[in-house]
C-alpha cells in the first residue's frame, strides 16, 4: 500500500478538507491538487480544486519542463 495521505472513512483527507471548505461534494471530474507538490501538506491554502483534464495537463507540462532542463 503506497498511500501518501490519510483516509477518514474511506475519503482521502485532502478531498475531505476541500469538500468542507467549499461546502459541497466534489464531482467525479474534480481533483484536489497539492500546490507545493507535497501530498502530506493538506493545509487548505495548499489545496486547489481542478478538473481532471487541467490537473493532467499541469503535471505533463511540469514533466516535460523537467525533462528539457535535464538535457541542458
Amino acid at each position: 500500500d503506497c498511500r501518501t495521505y490519510k483516509k477518514q472513512l474511506g475519503e482521502p483527507e485532502h478531498r475531505k478538507i476541500m469538500r468542507i471548505k467549499m461546502g459541497r461534494e466534489l464531482t467525479y471530474d474534480e481533483v484536489v491538487h497539492h500546490i507545493d507538490g507535497n501530498p502530506l501538506n493538506n493545509k487548505p491554502s495548499n489545496l486547489k480544486v481542478m478538473s481532471r483534464r487541467e490537473h493532467t495537463s499541469l503535471h505533463l507540462k511540469e514533466y516535460w519542463s523537467k525533462k528539457r532542463n535535464e538535457k541542458k
